[in-house]
């Protein structure tokens, strides 16, 4: 009895055994086609950084050769053109754009008119009716 449960626990082992050998293989296999497809993507990538990175660098190096031309000859320089990214890529800039605020409450928070010209216009019509006339243009701006 002690034979056959021996044997049958070999043949067991040797039958699983003899089935493991091919995915090591495989494995192996599968992690260099995975590398080469990441390499690739890399490689695609960095050529479309590449080729943003010269454009904006031509870009710039043609607005300097200009405004050193435009220098030696007296004429004003033109305004540098804004460069933009090729379509289909993302760039990660953070431009911010000054934009004058809609509300109505900064100009007492630092905002452009001070305090004096409120004084005035209590003091002197011709100061209250430019206050008047400020105040119409305010409200004719907040409702366009």
């Amino acid at each position: 009895m002690k034979k056959q449960s021996l044997l049958l626990i070999t043949g067991g082992l040797l039958a699983m055994a003899s089935c493991n050998t091919e995915p090591a293989a495989n494995a192996d296999d599968a992690q260099a086609k995975i590398d080469s497809m990441v390499n690739e993507r890399v490689d695609q990538i960095r050529m479309e950084l590449q080729a943003q990175n010269d454009s904006l660098i031509n870009a710039m190096a043609m607005y300097r050769a200009d405004s050193i031309i435009a220098a030696r000859s007296g004429k004003k320089v033109a305004p540098r053109p804004k460069a933009t990214p090729p379509v289909g890529t993302s760039t990660n800039t953070n431009t911010t754009t000054t934009q004058e605020s809609q509300n109505p409450k900064d100009s007492r928070f630092g905002g452009t008119t001070d305090n004096t010209t409120k004084k005035e216009s209590r003091f002197s019509e011709e100061a209250a009716d430019k206050q008047k006339e400020a105040s119409k243009d305010k409200k004719a701006d907040r409702f366009k």
